[in-house]
């Protein structure tokens, strides 16, 4: 019997931002970076981005997108990705 693979949490940035760029340039340096998806929405075509969760909305805010498939945005999507983090 095969087990699935857990599905990575999606961390969805805008890499044109000069801001955003530098802060997640940081999270991906870490240890541990490779347990999350990096997605930068100004490269991403729309079905990289999932249900729920289109261009415009993406670069209004940080989202994440949970093992599970739910979607967070804001406050709530760091959360999510420091705890996908080791440190």
């Amino acid at each position: 019997m095969s087990q699935a693979c857990p599905v990575k949490p999606t961390l969805y940035f805008d890499g044109a931002c000069p801001v955003c760029a530098r802060e997640v340039a940081m999270y991906r340096s870490q240890p541990g970076s490779d347990a999350v998806e990096w997605v930068d929405i100004t490269r991403a075509e729309p079905a990289d981005l999932g249900p729920g969760l289109s261009s415009a909305v993406a670069m209004e805010r940080l989202h994440l997108r949970r093992s599970d498939g739910s979607l967070v945005s804001g406050a709530k999507a760091f959360t999510e990705l420091w705890k996908s983090l080791p440190r």
